[in-house]
């Protein structure tokens, strides 16, 4: 038993005299880009002028997509535009849109190819929140005059002009 136990106790003493390996070294997380709406605070969409832009019967997507990237590259990388559609899927989205333009605005291009889709736009923390553009229609509470409601003429006091066409006579 003895024997036993002194064979446990040097087989032990080696794995309890390890030291443990260094921790690796902490990774360096990419610096987090700002957001949509502190990007377009440094230059918003109204100062980044596009030098000419032309739509022909392009689809919402394709035109979205065109806008995206002509304001990354004037941008050169310092606003990325991101969307998000509500209610509405932008690539089957019917309307067309058609622009020819030479030193539009960004803001301007953006305005114009969401008129013609029929779109409204919502900056949002991180993305521009796309969805079809809500008609309010205005309610207003009327007062009634304090008339006599008008009489109504009861018109013929004959049964007869009530009868089920239906029945037999």
């Amino acid at each position: 038993m003895k024997t036993i136990a002194a064979i446990l106790l040097t087989l032990s003493v080696p794995v309890l005299a390890q030291t443990p390996a260094p921790a690796p070294p902490p990774v360096a997380k990419p610096a987090a880009s700002p957001s949509l709406k502190a990007q377009l605070a440094k230059s918003p969409l109204s100062g980044i002028i596009i030098p000419e832009v032309v739509f022909d019967k392009a689809t919402v997507d394709d035109a979205i997509t065109a806008l995206t990237n002509l304001v990354d590259t004037q941008t050169k990388g310092g606003v990325k535009l991101q969307w998000i559609d509500k209610a509405f899927d932008r690539k089957k989205w019917s309307p067309t849109v058609t622009i020819t333009a030479k030193g539009f605005s960004a803001g301007k291009l953006m305005t114009e190819i969401l008129d013609q889709a029929g779109l409204e736009a919502r900056l949002e923390e991180h993305a521009i929140v796309l969805s079809p553009k809500t008609r309010v229609v205005e309610r207003r509470v009327i007062p009634a005059e304090k008339t006599e409601a008008p009489k109504l003429d009861g018109g013929s006091t004959h049964r007869d002009q009530f009868r089920d066409p239906l029945k037999r006579k």
